[in-house]
């Protein structure tokens, strides 16, 4: 069966982080744009595809990736939708639903051109407007939404129909909000917690919104050590603001939260908005306490959770009540621990990733006959069918995920590849990503020395990312690759003489035979020792 092949149109981190791959597990193909510089201020990894939480998209994906990259760099939010003749076509022959975030007028101009699904994938403004709103400021014609007969509309919570013009709310496809376990990598830390209180509060620095709610957080908890996280920039605050934590990587942000004694929530106070953040805390375990008007309690109400229930599990009316809770609650360590465990048994069902596979299944199941009617090309399975979690949330490497099908490339971090000498380099985040070989300190010899035992029969290119400090025309090393059949023979070698200060790029052309197929392989980088450099990816791209 052909998959559905989605065109991703979101610059939400977390979002891409847990629907991605729940769209591929439920039988899609999943084609992420390009991160908008514009809405990625604080996400500056978001296009890194070595970094642990990207997930693994291209290995279930059958469009060469030539044409990926150039759909990819299609510049669909710059343009409001608004594409010539030649770009609208790519995407016709290509992709079968664009899966559109957050902004209406970019919607209503792909509908203009686009012969597939376009899915409006909603998260909800808050009380003080709508999407209907937002439509009447861009002066659309609703009516357009309500007579396109493939148009989706997709709310991440149940209740957000309910202040929308109908015409807008049609073909509904509810996907509800969850989180994996396996992204946060952190627990509450329970009696061993620090004696504070975590919440966040983003983007404090641009939006007045967002600061009223740190005031009204810090009047009401100033008696209470606090810390708020968040995308803010610490240094755009004057005066006392030592609450707040400025932007940490993802695994700082979500230790904080775990060590802390309670996660308190307020959002927007509306009913038609809700941020992840508590539904991380709660699968860490830690107790979160929120407002009866916010949308962790209404999309709890919609799944049947009773007012009287939530009570029990750490809603409260106001603020007011809500910060003597904290007081009370602060050192009580048996009512906290009942708190999480009766909230993992109660919220985890409403926020469930069983039921969002569901209705992402039932979106596939929906634009099947579009599919088989539309694609061009014959079908072709992708480089791994079997799609879970287990399998998107981490690093490729070339003993499990080489390139199968004619045009695909995957990149490699180092911190996958065997190497015999040089050092990790990681980024202010932690991250890993180059490995660096030093004169006097390291010893001369392999910076890669890798082996593979399988590779399809094929012509590939195999590229190497080089970085040196400053030019020289000393050697550098050799980059080569053979096979034992059952001797050594080389398939390629390129000896480096000389390099440029910068990044380099050099490339191997291998050519595995059908003798050679299922030889081990091996792929070596001998450094000379005679210059410092990075090596910081690997590049495989099967070209026939």
């Amino acid at each position: 069966m052909a998959a559905p092949r989605i065109f991703w149109l979101c610059s939400h981190e977390t979002l891409r982080y847990e629907e991605i791959p729940l769209f591929v597990e439920a039988g899609a193909e999943v084609i992420p744009c390009l991160g908008d510089p514009a809405l990625l201020r604080f996400d500056s990894h978001y296009d890194n595809e070595s970094h642990l939480l990207y997930p693994q998209w291209r290995k279930h994906c059958t469009i060469p990736t030539p044409v990926l990259e150039e759909l990819r760099r299609i510049d669909i939010i710059g343009k409001r939708g608004k594409l010539n003749h030649a770009e609208a076509e790519l995407f016709n022959r290509w992709i079968d639903v664009m899966y559109i975030a957050s902004f209406p007028d970019i919607v209503n101009n792909v509908m203009d051109w686009f012969r597939g699904y376009p899915l409006f994938r909603v998260f909800g403004h808050g009380d003080f407007t709508n999407y209907s709103r937002v439509m009447d400021f861009y002066k659309m014609d609703k009516n357009k939404f309500h007579q396109h007969n493939k148009y989706i509309w997709s709310p991440i919570l149940a209740s957000l129909d309910l202040p929308e013009d109908p015409r807008i709310v049609k073909n509904k496809l509810y996907l509800n909000a969850f989180v994996s376990p396996e992204r946060l990598g952190s627990q509450w830390i329970g009696r061993k917690s620090q004696p504070y209180i975590s919440t966040t509060i983003s983007y404090m620095d641009g939006k007045h919104p967002a600061r009223e709610i740190y005031d009204q957080f810090t009047r009401h908890f100033k008696d209470i050590p606090s810390l708020v996280l968040g995308k803010n920039t610490k240094s755009a605050f004057t005066g006392s603001a030592d609450n707040i934590a400025g932007y940490t990587d993802t695994s700082t942000f979500h230790s904080k939260i775990a060590c802390s004694r309670m996660f308190i929530y307020l959002g927007f106070h509306s009913n038609f908005h809700l941020h992840f953040t508590p539904i991380e805390a709660i699968s860490m375990g830690v107790p979160v306490l929120f407002l009866e008007r916010s949308g962790l309690a209404q999309e709890a109400r919609d799944f049947g959770v009773s007012n009287a229930t939530l009570r029990q599990i750490g809603m409260y009316r106001d603020i007011q009540e809500l910060s003597q809770a904290v007081k009370e609650a602060f050192h009580h360590f048996d009512f906290l621990e009942n708190l999480t465990l009766n909230q993992s048994i109660i919220l985890g069902q409403v926020f469930s990733r069983t039921r969002a596979l569901a209705a992402a299944r039932t979106l596939v199941n929906r634009v099947q006959e579009y599919v088989v009617q539309n694609r061009q090309e014959p079908y072709q399975e992708p480089a791994l069918m079997n799609a879970s979690p287990g399998t998107l949330f981490r690093k490729l490497t070339i003993k499990q995920d080489l390139p199968k099908e004619q045009g695909q490339m995957f990149r490699f971090g180092m911190d996958t590849i065997r190497s015999l000498t040089g050092r990790p380099v990681h980024s202010n985040n932690g991250d890993f990503i180059a490995r660096l070989a030093v004169p006097g300190v390291d010893t001369p010899g392999m910076l890669i020395g890798e082996y593979i035992e399988f590779m399809e029969t094929g012509l590939y290119a195999v590229s190497v990312n080089i970085k040196a400090y400053q030019p020289t025309s000393q050697p550098i090393g050799t980059f080569s690759m053979g096979t034992w059949i059952p001797n050594f023979v080389l398939y390629a070698t390129h000896r480096i003489e000389s390099i440029q200060a910068g990044e380099s790029l050099f490339t191997l052309m291998v050519n595995v035979s059908p003798e050679s197929s299922e030889a081990t392989k091996e792929l070596r980088f001998y450094w000379e020792g005679n210059h410092p450099i990075e090596i910081s990816n690997l590049y495989i791209q099967k070209l026939t």
